[in-house]
C-alpha cells in the first residue's frame, strides 16, 4: 500500500530526498546533460499524443 504525502511528514520527505546521495547524483547528471545541450524543451514535449497514466 502506497503511503500518501501529508504536510506534517512533507518536510521529512523533503529532507530525506535532498539528502538521497541516488537523488543528488541524478541532479548533478542532468544539469550536465543541459549544459551540454542534452536536454529537451518543454515546448516541445506533446502532452497530446502520450500520456503518463
Amino acid at each position: 500500500m502506497k503511503k500518501h504525502r501529508t504536510k506534517s511528514n512533507d518536510g521529512k520527505f523533503d529532507r530525506w530526498l535532498e539528502n538521497d546521495p541516488r537523488f543528488l547524483a541524478r541532479i548533478v547528471k542532468a544539469r550536465k546533460d543541459i549544459r551540454e545541450g542534452k536536454g529537451i524543451r518543454l515546448e516541445d514535449v506533446s502532452t497530446s499524443e502520450t500520456s503518463l497514466v
